[in-house]
């Protein structure tokens, strides 16, 4: 969703208001992991560049399917 221009338009003017609703109830205690995963994600997904602690995930699971066992 966040690759339709109207969608993400939308999302950016409102994300302001996400992370001050996130705050209120991280402050009163309320577990709220979806919420925090979400904008976790959708800040991830803006940056131009990407974490190593991601690319270095990225690049073992490509490995993993890459990987032969070699029979002795």
């Amino acid at each position: 969703m966040l690759t339709d221009p109207e969608f993400a338009k939308e999302m950016g003017e409102r994300q302001g208001a996400w992370r001050n609703i996130l705050c209120l109830v991280i402050e009163v205690r309320v577990n709220t992991p979806g919420m925090s995963a979400s904008l976790g994600y959708f800040d991830t997904y803006r940056q131009s560049w990407l974490s190593a602690n991601l690319l270095t995930r990225f690049s073992d699971c490509i490995d993993s399917y890459t990987y032969e066992r070699e029979v002795m």
